[in-house]
Protein backbone atom coordinates (compact mmCIF):
# COMPACT_ATOMS: atom_id res chain seq x y z
CA UNK A 1 0.00 0.00 0.00
CA UNK A 2 1.35 3.76 -0.86
CA UNK A 3 1.05 5.83 1.87
CA UNK A 4 0.66 9.20 -0.66
CA UNK A 5 -2.20 11.28 -0.44
CA UNK A 6 -1.80 13.73 -3.94
CA UNK A 7 0.58 12.48 -6.88
CA UNK A 8 1.94 15.44 -7.82
CA UNK A 9 5.15 16.92 -9.61
CA UNK A 10 7.26 19.96 -9.12
CA UNK A 11 10.44 20.73 -10.80
CA UNK A 12 13.38 22.89 -8.46
CA UNK A 13 15.68 24.79 -10.50
CA UNK A 14 19.08 26.29 -9.78
CA UNK A 15 18.03 29.40 -7.91
CA UNK A 16 14.36 27.43 -6.64
CA UNK A 17 13.73 28.52 -3.03
CA UNK A 18 13.92 25.95 -0.71
CA UNK A 19 11.86 26.74 2.68
CA UNK A 20 10.53 24.21 5.88
CA UNK A 21 9.18 24.94 9.49
CA UNK A 22 8.56 22.28 11.48
CA UNK A 23 5.12 21.29 12.47
CA UNK A 24 4.28 19.15 14.69
CA UNK A 25 5.31 15.92 14.24
CA UNK A 26 5.65 16.85 10.52
CA UNK A 27 8.35 18.55 8.23
CA UNK A 28 6.27 21.54 6.15
CA UNK A 29 8.56 21.99 2.82
CA UNK A 30 8.02 25.03 0.89
CA UNK A 31 9.32 25.14 -3.07
CA UNK A 32 9.11 28.27 -4.98
CA UNK A 33 7.86 30.40 -2.13
CA UNK A 34 4.62 31.06 -0.73
CA UNK A 35 3.02 29.99 -3.77
CA UNK A 36 4.76 27.37 -4.63
CA UNK A 37 4.60 23.59 -3.63
CA UNK A 38 4.13 22.42 -0.07
CA UNK A 39 5.59 19.01 0.62
CA UNK A 40 4.57 17.61 4.19
CA UNK A 41 6.77 14.82 5.43
CA UNK A 42 6.87 12.55 8.46
CA UNK A 43 10.29 12.00 10.08
CA UNK A 44 10.70 8.76 9.11
CA UNK A 45 9.52 9.74 5.70
CA UNK A 46 11.99 12.61 5.57
CA UNK A 47 14.99 10.15 6.50
CA UNK A 48 13.77 8.39 3.59
CA UNK A 49 13.44 11.03 1.29
CA UNK A 50 17.06 12.62 2.67
CA UNK A 51 18.76 8.85 1.99
CA UNK A 52 17.31 8.82 -1.16
CA UNK A 53 18.40 12.61 -2.04
CA UNK A 54 22.08 11.78 -1.33
CA UNK A 55 21.89 8.88 -3.59
CA UNK A 56 20.81 10.67 -6.33
CA UNK A 57 22.96 13.41 -5.91
CA UNK A 58 25.92 10.97 -6.08
CA UNK A 59 24.43 8.89 -9.02
CA UNK A 60 24.17 12.66 -10.49
CA UNK A 61 27.38 14.04 -9.64
CA UNK A 62 29.36 10.62 -10.70
CA UNK A 63 27.92 10.97 -14.59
Amino acid sequence: MNDIIVNAWAQISDDCAVSYVISGDDVEFSLGGRDGFQLIVSERGLATLAETCAKALADLRAR
